[in-house]
């Protein structure tokens, strides 16, 4: 899909001195006017919210303090994954400058499951524990927040994720408050107030906003400890994969740039574990590199390990602790690949059924890896997912869903809630508990409630503009890095450009894994295409779109040009810098045949 919103692109471009290219592809990102466009420019603290704007954040400072001049002593609980850790440590950090009695602790994933429980509470109780503050969970968790109460302990929520809803009789869902003395959660609705400004933010965020309100009135902490928390803001919103807009652009294009440059000895030798020590540290090194490592401890052995890897001054034991993350990490691969192989295999067989909605028990799979497995089947068959998985509970099975756009993943389970024993998540992603002889009757009735599209479970390219290869120039992709930091919700800009006659392909790299194109454009300009793929995916995808032997005809060394068909390419543009040349490198998304069409039959205008 061709995006094709209206603006003045001219004005705007003029009043906020930038070119016009880059002028449409803002407007695509939803940014409407000279303003916006310069608050998406600027990415400074100036997008940020008032903290007092979270619901009840005035009742959750307000107690804090009181407890914090009582000498009471806090507990932090967090959750085993990037977003959890991270909370975790922003809280310690912020309840120790105010010379707070704290400590913080991660639920087991395997035994205790996702975020604070009823042993949780009792452990708080035995350690004479006054008040807990949870962070990324506890917006779900009645039952052990009744046990905190009848405890006599004061329990704040910080949470990010959806509240827990009831269905009336009339089918309309209505939000349940948790039974907590305050609970702050961007997507908490009260009657009679706005909603706040920007409900996607991570639970690490919302921490942090905790504490600003707690430093209100209070002399300025050690500006180090506002550096590490931004830094912890911008790897825990990458991770927990939040769109990077209105405030987040501001938290993670900062946060990573104090994160590249860290003090925290346990975060610097991470980062030099992973061989990024000096790096300029993009949304791709958090996401990919940096954040696996510190999920990894919560799926392999304990979410502690990373905590205590941020916790730690001694570097020598920092070093120890990075080395054991990334070890684990790289144990995580090899079990993932193969519990992907069997979860592909299922979900062929479930789709073979009509199913809409995949919901996958694999008896073989580490439930610690439920979560990414369903994720990769997801973007394979781009239909919501769940996989479910033996737990330590006999005849119980833990797991994790990951949904499309046009699937409220949330809200369809909380249309089955009666055949689970618990669950939580969002629109986009959730966890779950059910008895395994209720399994099939729950894919049941996620599915007969489904009313999804052929069109709804088709992965959708959005294109930014049609232009040709030829056209862009260095200062233009140059530009392009003003829209920094990209990521879901801010991609990096997408072009297509039709009727490309492709000229040959050579086959690079030790794995065989990186495909060049020799293509000439719609305006007989030359260009060379890169695709990241493997060479069995890219000879499936051209001999389909070119013909039978066509891929292997562009790999000769003599080329039939003439009876190759043109094809549309929709590529990224950036600039690349090899043995000291700079040059643009167009990489391929996708590809397809166009025979004798002025317009590509898989492109429409949006």
């Amino acid at each position: 899909m061709i995006s094709a919103k209206r603006a003045e692109f001219d004005k705007i471009a003029r009043e906020c001195g930038i070119s016009t290219v880059l002028s449409r592809l803002i407007r695509n990102r939803g940014i409407i006017g000279t303003e916006e466009t310069l608050r998406f420019l600027s990415c400074d603290a100036s997008l940020c919210h008032d903290p007092y704007l979270l619901p009840e954040m005035e009742d959750a400072a307000g107690l804090i303090r009181e407890q914090l001049s009582k000498g009471s002593r806090f507990r932090i609980v967090g959750d085993y994954d990037v977003d959890g850790i991270c909370s975790a440590r922003i809280l310690l950090l912020g309840l120790h400058s105010l010379d707070g009695i704290a400590d913080a602790i991660l639920p087991e994933r395997i035994t205790d499951g996702y975020g604070i429980n009823e042993r949780l509470v009792d452990d708080a109780a035995r350690d004479s524990v006054d008040i807990i503050i949870t962070c990324d969970n506890g917006i779900s968790a009645e039952e052990a927040l009744k046990k905190a109460a009848a405890y006599g302990m004061k329990v704040v929520v910080t949470d990010h994720h959806e509240p827990p809803v009831t269905a009336g009789e009339d089918g309309v869902l209505t939000q349940v408050r948790v039974n907590a003395d305050a609970v702050v959660d961007p997507k908490l609705e009260k009657d009679g107030e706005e909603p706040y400004p920007f409900r996607d933010i991570c639970g690490a965020v919302v921490a942090f906003k905790l504490t600003q309100a707690l430093f209100k009135d209070q002399p300025d902490p050690d500006p180090q400890v506002y550096d590490e928390m931004l830094s912890l803001c911008a790897l825990a919103t990458v991770c927990d994969v939040m769109p990077l807009a209105d405030e987040n652009r501001f938290f993670v294009k900062r946060g990573l740039e104090l994160l590249s440059g860290t003090r925290n000895p346990g975060m610097r030798s991470l980062i030099m574990e992973c061989g990024l020590s000096g790096e300029k540290l993009s949304t791709y090194h958090a996401g990919f590199i940096i954040g696996p490592c510190l999920n990894a401890s919560g799926r392999m052995d304990s979410a502690a390990r990373a905590l205590s890897l941020l916790n730690e001054t001694d570097p020598d034991r920092a070093m120890l602790t990075a080395k054991d993350l990334r070890g684990l990490n790289e144990s995580r691969k090899s079990m993932t690949l193969r519990a992907v192989e069997e979860a592909r295999d299922a979900a062929k067989e479930k789709m073979e059924k009509g199913r809409k909605i995949l919901v996958l028990t694999l008896p073989d799979c580490h439930e610690s890896l439920a979560g990414i497995v369903a994720g990769r089947i997801r973007e394979e068959f781009d239909r919501p997912s769940i996989v479910l998985t033996p737990s330590s509970e006999e005849g119980v099975l833990k797991g994790s869903g990951r949904s499309v756009e046009a699937y409220d993943m949330h809200e369809g389970l909380s249309r089955a809630e009666h055949l689970m024993i618990r669950f939580g998540g969002h629109k986009m992603a959730a966890g779950l508990t059910v008895a395994a002889a209720r399994a099939a009757e729950l894919e049941e009735a996620l599915n007969s409630g489904c009313t999804l599209g052929a069109e709804d479970m088709e992965e959708v390219l959005h294109i930014d503009m049609e232009l040709p290869p030829s056209l862009f120039t260095k200062d233009m992709v140059a530009e392009f890095d003003r829209m920094q930091p990209f990521g879901t919700g801010n991609p990096r800009p997408l072009f297509v450009t039709r009727n490309v006659q492709l000229t040959g392909i050579s086959i690079l790299g030790k794995n065989r894994n990186v495909i060049r194109f020799a293509a000439k454009d719609t305006l007989l300009g030359r260009a060379d295409f890169v695709w990241f793929t493997d060479e069995g995916k890219a000879r499936e995808l051209i001999d389909r779109e070119l013909g039978d032997g066509a891929f292997q005809s562009l790999t000769g060394r003599r080329t039939d040009e003439s009876r190759l068909s043109p094809v549309s390419i929709v590529f990224n543009a950036e600039l690349n810098t090899f043995r000291g040349v700079e040059e643009i490198r167009f990489t391929v998304r996708d590809l397809k045949g166009s025979p004798g069409n002025t317009k590509a039959p898989a492109l429409a205008d949006a």
